[in-house]
């Protein structure tokens, strides 16, 4: 009886810290919402910068991205735009060279950490700019993202990334879904991180839509080797030492997003793995306080855990329904299940559905917010059912992450700040 009356505590307490959180955020857009839904400002301010793009066996993507750098409407004479080839075997060089860059070349394959910070260390200017070689950046893109730096205490500043859309219905029914799915997500992060900059606590900038003071970089040690996601990593460490971090919501990048379930599983495990390491790194923000970045990744903690618990009460509680019952009666359980949900007098495992509904009903509600305050069409969100079987895939992915983290194959990490190329 007692593990029984601490289930419920334990399920209450969840709902209530869900829906408080919930309803914070949608307090922070509403009070904020004119800042938030702002138009593209006017650029007047146009510093000397350094675009770096790292890329290996990038022939397929290099020429249309560098295509749309020096298609923008930033000052040419004042772009300094750097290919960091890590030691490509295909065309990426011979394709780079027919656009006026700067090639700077590995002669082996030392990662992208490696690239980067080598191409930080050549590069000329103070204001320096990152994307991917995969990535199109849209015509004022790199603009916006500089207006920022009129502030000296602005350390870094991220845009936003779109899905490239590459597939429609007819042609692959599948795939469409797939990348639509993945653009609706997207659409979530953009309105999360403005959310975040209203309490100066972004955690994480896209690494293919970034810039960076240089003298920052080099006061926080540039980009470390020991995670795999380099972005969030260096994002908290600008937070830190002290520097303000800003995103800009106009400020877009086209990426290519996964085209596969293999594809999808193998982005997501590097993001959730690398975010597990993130965690472990910077675990003493929790007590040195670092300004709202405390709180905001507080919460991000919160949900991580609650994932892994969640996900071990739904395990033993199948198990034992499964050990215990026939086929028959496991079915005539889960319709038992499905009409106590909707009455509110649930069980263990109708009560954990019920926190992920929680979870569900606030990324929808935070989806729809975004998809207005970009101007998209909101015929979007009719796929939002899908979206509930596409969550869940992805904390199984989560799952699977993290078991992988603690008890799988250590990831290696190559290069040093301080090596030539």
């Amino acid at each position: 009886m007692f593990w029984f009356d601490l289930y419920y505590v334990f399920i209450l307490i969840m709902m209530v810290v869900v829906f408080g959180m919930g309803i914070f955020w949608l307090y922070i857009y509403t009070s904020n919402r004119k800042s938030i839904n702002k138009k593209n400002r006017k650029l007047s301010f146009f510093p000397k910068i350094s675009i770096i793009i790292p890329a290996y066996n990038e022939e397929k993507h290099i020429g249309t991205a560098l295509k749309s750098i020096f298609s923008s409407n930033y000052p040419r004479k004042k772009m300094e735009v750097m290919v960091i080839d890590d030691g490509s075997k295909d065309n990426t060089v011979k394709i780079a060279n027919k656009f006026p860059v700067r090639i700077v070349k590995h002669k082996k394959n030392m990662g992208k950490i490696f690239a980067l910070n080598n191409g930080i260390r050549k590069a000329k200017n103070e204001v320096i700019v990152t994307t991917d070689a995969d990535t199109i950046l849209r015509k004022n893109t790199i603009g916006l993202l500089v207006q920022s730096f009129t502030d000296p205490k602005v350390g870094a500043v991220g845009g936003i990334y779109k899905a490239i859309r590459r597939y429609s219905f007819k042609k692959n029914p599948f795939k469409y879904l797939l990348e639509r799915l993945q653009s609706l997500e997207y659409f979530g992060f953009s309105l999360i991180r403005k959310e975040q900059e209203v309490l100066n606590s972004i955690l994480v900038i896209p690494g293919s839509v970034a810039a960076y003071r240089k003298s920052a970089l080099k006061k926080v040690g540039g980009f470390d080797y020991d995670t795999v996601i380099e972005d969030y990593d260096i994002t908290l460490k600008m937070h830190k030492a002290g520097y303000k971090v800003r995103c800009d919501k106009n400020a877009v990048a086209w990426v290519l997003a996964p085209q596969t379930i293999k594809s999808l599983v193998r982005q997501r495990t590097r993001w959730y793995r690398g975010g597990l390491q993130v965690l472990k790194k910077h675990f003493d923000i929790m007590h040195t306080r670092v300004g709202a970045v405390t709180f905001v990744w507080g919460f991000e903690i919160m949900n991580m855990l609650l994932q892994v618990v969640v996900f071990f009460m739904a395990l033993i509680h199948l198990s034992g329904r499964i050990a215990t019952n026939t086929l028959i009666d496991f079915l005539i359980t889960l319709k038992y299940w499905a009409v106590s949900l909707f009455s509110l007098k649930f069980g263990l495992l109708s009560g954990l559905v019920l926190i992920g509904l929680f979870l569900f009903t606030i990324g929808t509600i935070n989806t729809a917010i975004s998809i207005k305050i970009h101007g998209s069409s909101m015929k979007k969100m009719l796929l939002i059912p899908f979206m509930m079987f596409y969550s869940s895939f992805l904390a199984l992915i989560f799952i699977k992450s993290f078991f992988q983290e603690i008890f799988g194959k250590k990831i290696q990490f190559i290069g040093s700040m301080k090596a030539e190329s």
